[in-house]
C-alpha cells in the first residue's frame, strides 16, 4: 500500500517536471530577438578574428569557413591563424579574405593585419613588436585584452587598436563566473540558438577603459568571434560583425588591401549581428560650415558646431544613443537622432543600447552597436 502511494507521488513529481521543462521550451523557443531594419544601401560587412585548422587549437577547414561565410552573405572574412599566415588565394566571388596572424608574444596574443609573413619568436616576445610591425607597414591590435585566458599585459602605447567586445571572450567570462551560469544558455540552445547566445553579450567595461584612455582616435575598437569551431560557424559569425563606412569611390569588388585600411583607418562600426535583419543605417560625424569629420579623423573644435548621430532603426526594442567624450557619457537619448552642439575638445565616441530579452522573463539593456571615435583638437 505505501509502496503505491509512492509510485504515484513520484509519477506526479515526474510529470509535473515534464510539464516545467515543457512550458519553459516553449516560453524559450517563442522568445524573439529584436531586429535591426536593414537600409537600402550600406558599406561591406564582414567578421573579424576566425581561427581555420591551420591553428593548433581549430577544428574546421578553410574552405568550411568561407563556404559558411558566403552562405551568410558577409562580404568578407579576416582569418588570423595562430602564428601563421597561410597563403590563400582569393575566390572569384564570395567573401573577401583578408589574412592576418594572431601572434603569441610574451605578452598575450596580438594580431596583425597587413604584414605577408610571421615574425620570428624572438621578434614576437620582444617589446619592440609594435614598432617592427609598424616598420612593415602593418598594424598591431590587442586580442581580447581582459580576456580571463591571455589577457594583453603588455605597452598599450604602441597599439594601433582593441579587441573592446569578442563572443569567445564573453563566454570565457561567464565560466569564470561558475558554470553554473552556462546551464540556462546551454539548455537553451536546443531550442533557440540565437536567443542563448545573445545571452553572451555584454559591455567589456575594462577593455573600453583601456581604449578610452588612447585618447588618439587613429586607435582604433573592434570587435571579434575568436571563432575556433566549437560552436557552428554560421552562428559565431552571427554574434559580432564589422560593417564599413561606404567608399567614397564605388568599386566593383574591394580588395583586402580596401578592407585592411578600412580598418586601419577606424570607418567601422561594431554591430550585434545576432540581431540583424540586413545592414542598418547608421551615421556618426562631426559638423561644422566648412568641414565634416568621420569616424577614424580627428578635427579642430572650433571648426565644428555640432556632433552628428543617427541611430538605426529597431523592430522590436527601443534604443538609446549615448555619445562618450574621453570615455565618459555626455549626451544620451531615446529618439532615433542625436545633435550634440559646441562640443568641447576631446575624444568622442557612441554606443548603441537595445533592450535583448533574457530566456524566460525579463529584460536586459546592452550596447548592440559601438562606433570608433572622432578627436576634436582644441
Amino acid at each position: 500500500m505505501r509502496s503505491r502511494r509512492l509510485g504515484r507521488i513520484l509519477r506526479r513529481v515526474f510529470l509535473s517536471v515534464l510539464l516545467i521543462l515543457a512550458v519553459a521550451a516553449i516560453r524559450v523557443a517563442t522568445r524573439e530577438l529584436p531586429r535591426f531594419e536593414p537600409a537600402p544601401t550600406s558599406g561591406l560587412r564582414g567578421v573579424f578574428h576566425i581561427h581555420s585548422d591551420a591553428s593548433h587549437d581549430g577544428r574546421v577547414p578553410y574552405a568550411e569557413l568561407v563556404d559558411a561565410g558566403q552562405r551568410l552573405g558577409v562580404d568578407f572574412l579576416v582569418f588570423t591563424d595562430h602564428n601563421r599566415r597561410p597563403a590563400r588565394s582569393q575566390p572569384d566571388a564570395g567573401p573577401i579574405i583578408v589574412s592576418g596572424s594572431e601572434l603569441s608574444t610574451a605578452f598575450g596574443h596580438l594580431i596583425q593585419l597587413g604584414l605577408d609573413t610571421v615574425p620570428r619568436k624572438a621578434m614576437r616576445d620582444s617589446a619592440g613588436l609594435t614598432d617592427f610591425l609598424h616598420e612593415q607597414g602593418a598594424i598591431a591590435i590587442a586580442s581580447h585584452p581582459e580576456s580571463p585566458k591571455r589577457p594583453w599585459t603588455g605597452s598599450d602605447a604602441g597599439l594601433d587598436g582593441f579587441e573592446i567586445t569578442s563572443s569567445s571572450s564573453d563566454l570565457r567570462v561567464r565560466i569564470q563566473d561558475g558554470y553554473h551560469r552556462l546551464a540556462g544558455p546551454l539548455a537553451a540552445y536546443l531550442v533557440n540558438r540565437k536567443l542563448a547566445l545573445a545571452q553572451l553579450y555584454r559591455r567589456d567595461d575594462a577593455a573600453l577603459r583601456r581604449w578610452d584612455a588612447r585618447v588618439d582616435s587613429r586607435v582604433i575598437g573592434i570587435c571579434g568571434t575568436d571563432t575556433h569551431g566549437w560552436i557552428a560557424p554560421h552562428l559565431q559569425y552571427s554574434t559580432w560583425q564589422v560593417v564599413l563606412d561606404e567608399f567614397e569611390t564605388p568599386q566593383e569588388r574591394a580588395t583586402p588591401e580596401d578592407v585592411i585600411s578600412r580598418v586601419a583607418e577606424g570607418r567601422f562600426v561594431c554591430l550585434a549581428s545576432l540581431l540583424d535583419g540586413g545592414t542598418p543605417h547608421f551615421r556618426f560625424t562631426a559638423e561644422g560650415p566648412a568641414v565634416t569629420v568621420h569616424q577614424g579623423g580627428t578635427g579642430s573644435a572650433d571648426s565644428v558646431t555640432t556632433l552628428e548621430v543617427t541611430a538605426p532603426t529597431m523592430h522590436g526594442s527601443s534604443t538609446v544613443i549615448t555619445v562618450f567624450r574621453d570615455g565618459s557619457p555626455v549626451s544620451s537619448t531615446e529618439a532615433p537622432t542625436l545633435s550634440y552642439d559646441a562640443p568641447e575638445p576631446g575624444t568622442y565616441r557612441v554606443e548603441i543600447l537595445a533592450r535583448l530579452p533574457r530566456l524566460l522573463w525579463g529584460y536586459r539593456e546592452v550596447p548592440v552597436l559601438y562606433s570608433n571615435r572622432i578627436r576634436l583638437l582644441p
